[in-house]
C-alpha cells in the first residue's frame, strides 16, 4: 500500500477510536443518570432493605416462638388454680 493510502484508513481509524470512545462514556453517563433516577423513585417509595427485612423476619419468628412457649407455661399455671 502506498502512503497515500495508509493516510486516509488512519484518519478513519483515528475517527472511528473518538466515536466509540464518546459512545462509550454515553453510555456510562446515561447508566448512571439512569442508576440516579431508580434510586430516587426507590427512596421516596420507602421500601425495606431486604437486610432489615430479613432481620425483622427472625425477629418475628423467635417472638411466636417465645409466645407460644409463655402460652404453654400460663396455660399449666392456670390448670394448676
Amino acid at each position: 500500500m502506498s502512503d497515500e493510502n495508509k493516510q486516509p484508513i488512519s484518519d478513519i481509524s483515528k475517527m472511528l477510536n473518538t466515536a466509540v470512545s464518546g459512545i462509550t462514556g454515553m453510555v456510562s453517563d446515561v447508566k448512571s443518570q439512569l442508576n440516579e433516577k431508580i434510586e430516587s423513585y426507590l427512596a421516596k417509595m420507602d421500601l425495606v432493605k431486604r437486610e432489615e427485612f430479613e432481620l425483622l423476619k427472625t425477629m418475628l419468628a423467635e417472638s411466636r416462638l417465645e409466645q407460644k412457649s409463655l402460652k404453654k407455661r400460663l396455660d399449666a399455671l392456670e390448670k394448676r388454680s
